[in-house]
């Protein structure tokens, strides 16, 4: 059996966000626990600390990702 390739993307939207245990390097151990589980490993992880809501596929890390891969 092959492992599946995953892609990670983690995000925080405030500071009182990641003081509360949920910040991105939490989120990253989540993440790591729940690809392991399905059989599944982390081909390529990106992020953003930005705040606020807006358009996801403006943000710094989800531009930065797709633009990896042309």
């Amino acid at each position: 059996m092959s492992l599946m390739p995953c892609l990670s993307y983690r995000r925080v939207s405030t500071t009182k966000q990641a003081r509360e245990g949920h910040g991105l390097d939490a989120q990253e151990a989540r993440t790591l626990d729940h690809v392991r589980t399905i059989g599944g490993y982390v081909e390529a992880g990106f992020w953003d600390d930005i705040t606020g809501g807006g358009d996801l596929m403006k943000r710094p890390g989800m531009v930065a990702r797709w633009l990896s891969r042309c």
